[in-house]
């Protein structure tokens, strides 16, 4: 009976020691999971951030451009910076660290610098004063604005437990 008692004894021990050896790996798993989330939460507000220095140097391209003469490499620059920047807003987008409202605003940026007065033929300098350079100034503004708010939600979004056990049932 008693060889018997301590082979109940030994099963419940290592039953005991399997459990403990898997919460302390369970806990492991979240603490990295938490930890990459950080990461990558880390890595789109840099994105975000880099965006909105782009949104910058594409507001004040264009106003100098339509400050100043017809200059067809200027153009050219301003046309390659806004598909730039439309792009890596469609891939923040694709990514969910951007809102639709932040990916139609580069739609509205656009427009609002290669609609009126780019086209060489039609191309007249502005005062700086000017609806258009207003325009401008006010879509970027509304843009940088909205990509604010995303960085501001990026970096007030938790993640869940049940968020991370999906995540680590996926990886399984």
């Amino acid at each position: 009976m008693s060889q018997e008692a301590s082979c109940v004894a030994a099963f419940w021990s290592f039953i005991v020691q399997v459990l403990t050896w898997g919460l302390v790996i369970l806990g492991w798993l979240v603490v990295v999971d938490q930890t990459e989330y950080r990461e990558l939460t880390k890595i789109a507000l840099a994105r975000i951030a880099a965006l909105r220095d782009q949104l910058r140097a594409i507001e004040e391209l264009a106003i100098k451009f339509h400050t100043s003469p017809y200059d067809q490499a200027s153009s050219r620059e301003l046309t390659r910076k806004i598909k730039k920047f439309s792009e890596e807003i469609m891939d923040l987008k694709a990514a969910g660290h951007v809102s639709h409202a932040s990916a139609s605003c580069s739609i509205d940026v656009r427009k609002a610098v290669t609609l009126q007065n780019f086209d060489q033929s039609s191309h007249q300098v502005l005062d700086r004063r000017a609806d258009l350079v207003t325009d401008i100034e006010a879509v970027a503004d509304s843009t940088d604005t909205q990509l604010m708010r995303c960085a501001s939600s990026a970096s007030a979004k938790p993640r869940k437990l049940r968020m991370t056990f999906q995540g680590l049932w996926k990886r399984i």
